[in-house]
């Protein structure tokens, strides 16, 4: 495990022993079975796959960006398949803060 607490606020991630399978209208979107989970203080707990797990074929980046300052800034991307659509449905780190071990995965779900 991996955690960092500042002013009551915590982040851990934890490794996943599973396999882990995104589906969306019975099309994988993220598949891996090295899936790292964040706990983070107020919020459910999130699966982080690596994107060589993800079917970056099928996202679409949006204009939609957040702020968190303990991981950074996360851009947002919408999962579609065929017609169907799942609206920043994804998220990722491009840059981590020291804090954060989020970078370079894309984040697909909460738990």
């Amino acid at each position: 495990m991996q955690g960092k607490q500042v002013s009551g606020y915590e982040l851990r991630f934890e490794a996943n022993p599973r396999r882990v399978r995104v589906e969306l209208h019975g099309t994988a979107i993220a598949d891996s079975t090295n899936v790292r989970v964040l706990h983070e203080t107020r919020l459910p707990p999130a699966y982080y796959f690596p994107r060589e797990d993800v079917r970056l074929d099928l996202m679409q980046k949006t204009a939609h960006h957040t702020h968190c300052p303990f991981k950074g800034d996360a851009s947002y991307w919408t999962a579609k398949v065929g017609e169907q659509a799942a609206e920043n449905a994804a998220w990722s780190y491009e840059e981590r803060f020291s804090a954060a071990a989020c970078a370079s995965r894309a984040c697909r779900c909460r738990a």
